[in-house]
């Protein structure tokens, strides 16, 4: 958990002091702002973890090399060609 500080309304401060209580107030915001921030959402997070498992493929150590090959000579085609 991480303290923040927040500067409002006198008005405000001693409503929320008074419905609902001093000790309360940053879980009381935090549950009321929660729902508005996407990276909160627990759920969306899984699913896209979850789709990148099934988009991602094992790698062997033959196509490590032919990838590394394959980088290599576009690389010094490129710079032979500039």
């Amino acid at each position: 958990m991480k303290k923040l500080t927040l500067l409002i309304d006198d008005d405000l401060y001693e409503a929320l002091h008074k419905g609902v209580g001093r000790g309360n107030i940053g879980r009381f915001i935090a549950d009321k702002v929660r729902p508005h921030l996407p990276a909160a959402n627990d759920a969306a997070q899984t699913s896209a973890f979850g789709m990148l498992a099934t988009l991602a493929k094992p790698v062997t150590a033959k196509l490590m090399a032919q990838a590394k090959r394959d980088y290599l000579q576009k690389r010094y085609a490129r710079k032979l060609t500039q």
